[in-house]
């Protein structure tokens, strides 16, 4: 774990949060929040965290072959061949989707999906708000009104072999 603060803007960046498990695969983040003051950090209360404003984060899921291994073993227990069974479920990803009511956001990553399920490596997920979310705001949206939050964070989702 990497970070940096800078006073002059408040701003904290948080990098290199990673975990991995050998022969499953890892996830890595990295997050910006503006709004830590001197202050804050010297007291750390509830009140410092709910102040904080989101800037952006960067999700990445690395796969060190549980995904082709999974998908061979469902084959297997279903009697078909792994190709076909990736084929059932790059063909059920639209409807898994369904239920975050964003047909946009769906219509953007079902092919993201759907290659990495042919061809499993990594999948980086992107969130870089228009403007800067108070933290109270975004867990607002995420109680409330869930299917708000790919469009609120402007989340892209890219996958590469």
């Amino acid at each position: 774990l990497d970070w940096t603060w800078r006073e002059v803007d408040e701003t904290l960046t948080l990098r290199n949060l990673s975990i991995g498990i050998d022969d499953v695969g890892s996830v890595s983040a990295e997050l910006e929040l503006r709004g830590l003051t001197r202050e804050g950090i010297e007291t750390l209360s509830e009140e410092t965290f709910l102040g904080l404003e989101f800037i952006s984060a960067t999700l990445t899921v690395d796969d060190d072959s549980i995904t082709s291994r999974a998908i061979n073993m469902q084959a297997a227990q279903l009697g078909i061949t792994p190709d076909q069974f990736r084929q059932q479920i790059k063909g059920a990803v639209p409807f898994f989707l369904m239920v975050l009511q964003d047909a946009a956001f769906q219509g953007q990553i079902a092919p993201t999906l759907q290659a990495f399920i042919d061809n499993p490596g990594s999948l980086t997920m992107t969130l870089r708000p228009k403007r800067a979310l108070p933290l109270m705001e975004l867990l607002a949206a995420a109680s409330d009104a869930p299917q708000r939050l790919p469009s609120l964070l402007s989340v892209e989702i890219q996958a590469a072999q």
